[in-house]
C-alpha cells in the first residue's frame, strides 16, 4: 500500500523532496494506525486461536492490507 502511494507522490510532484513530503502526509495516519495495531496486538499475552484471528483482521483493516482488497486495486500511477 505504501509503494502504491509513494510512487503516486513521487510520479506527479514536481521534484522528489514535494513527492516526499506529500507522501509523508498522505501516509502518516494509515502509519499511526499501524503502529497502533501493532501495541494492542503485543498488549498482552497468551491468546487464544479465536481472539488471534480476531486481533488478526483488526490489523488487516486498521492497515489496509487484506490481500483480496490490494489485489483488487486500480494502480495510483499514471499511465
Amino acid at each position: 500500500m505504501d509503494a502504491r502511494v509513494l510512487a503516486r507522490e513521487l510520479a506527479s510532484a514536481a521534484d522528489v523532496p514535494a513527492g516526499m513530503a506529500r507522501y509523508e502526509a498522505e501516509r502518516r495516519e494509515a502509519t499511526a494506525a499501524v503502529v497502533r495495531a501493532n501495541r494492542a496486538m503485543h498488549r498482552d499475552g497468551g491468546r487464544s486461536p479465536r481472539e488471534l484471528a480476531r486481533v488478526t483482521d483488526t490489523y488487516r483493516q486498521a492497515t489496509g492490507s487484506d490481500v483480496r482488497a490490494l489485489n483488487t486495486r486500480a494502480s495510483l500511477t499514471p499511465a
